[in-house]
């Protein structure tokens, strides 16, 4: 890995903003970061739209782009443990995405689940096995609020 600057952007509906990060590779490659945040649900559609206009632009200089989606929030209804909250997000996911559980990982108060969905089509290899969907409880240990993370191809913040 190499280094990287940063440079900030505007304001988006919901409360959030966009972001971007350049980081430069040891091979002399780079790639570009853009973070478009909201901070309610209001506040998706604009980021969809930014996130068109940003994918636009790139085509348009001739960069072919890839994409990478997170979302991250507080669960509405906490359950008794991050356990049986990842159960629930893995049931729902496995219904309206198809997703199948690959790897599942549990260590004290966060629980990640890494799985296959037949309706996502942006992919990695891990271990051997195609992956394009993960999901993570995270139980704050201060306020007791889980944090829920969805990512495709795969999750690339912080639970």
């Amino acid at each position: 890995a190499g280094g990287g600057s940063a440079a900030g952007g505007g304001s988006a509906a919901g409360g959030g903003g966009l972001s971007l990060q350049l980081a430069r590779l040891d091979d002399g490659s780079a790639f570009v970061i853009a973070r478009l945040e909201a901070r309610t649900a209001d506040g998706l559609p604009a980021l969809e739209a930014r996130r068109e206009s940003l994918e636009a632009a790139l085509q348009e200089a001739g960069v072919q782009a890839d994409c990478n989606v997170v979302l991250q929030g507080a669960a509405a209804r906490p359950s008794a443990g991050a356990a049986a909250q990842a159960d629930g997000l893995q049931a729902l996911l496995a219904k309206r995405l198809g997703a199948a559980p690959l790897e599942r990982y549990a260590d004290g108060e966060t629980v990640s689940i890494t799985m296959s969905a037949p309706k996502l089509h942006a992919s990695v290899i891990s271990g051997g096995k195609r992956v394009n969907l993960q999901a993570a409880v995270h139980t704050v240990t201060e306020s007791g609020l889980q944090r829920i993370t969805i990512g495709t191809p795969v999750i690339t913040t912080e639970y």
